[in-house]
């Protein structure tokens, strides 16, 4: 399955997503926020670049660290080629124990990857 990117310049294609999950630390510490990322794809479309600012360094790690486990297909230039993605870390909903997996929507035709949870309830 190929899914459509938001480029910076010219046509980008995911080959391969590792869907991400929501960092028990993060969780725990009712960590959220917006992770803004500039991706440097290689000539057989392996991630050997990003660059990250936004929320909370527990959370840019974390996306750092999944989408470079991201496989593109190979830029159209036959060199290298960036695309900004965005990774948006929600808490949300009523707390729950024990932890839920995540909820991930990914929608690189926006450049979007949504990761919601809920809060961990307090335990006594």
């Amino acid at each position: 399955m190929l899914l459509a990117a938001s480029p910076l310049a010219g046509q980008v294609c995911a080959k391969h997503i590792e869907v991400p999950e929501y960092p028990v630390v993060a969780r725990a510490g009712d960590w959220k926020g917006v992770v803004n990322l500039t991706v440097q794809i290689g000539a057989k479309g392996q991630v050997v670049k990003v660059d990250a600012m936004g929320a909370p360094p527990i959370l840019i790690d974390h996306a750092k660290e999944n989408v470079k486990q991201w496989l593109f297909c190979s830029p159209q230039s036959g060199n290298t080629d960036a695309i900004k993605l965005r990774f948006d870390y929600r808490i949300e909903g009523t707390p729950t124990y024990p932890s839920p997996h995540a909820k991930v929507v990914i929608d690189l035709a926006e450049g979007t990857v949504v990761i919601r949870t809920a809060p961990p309830e307090m335990q006594p």
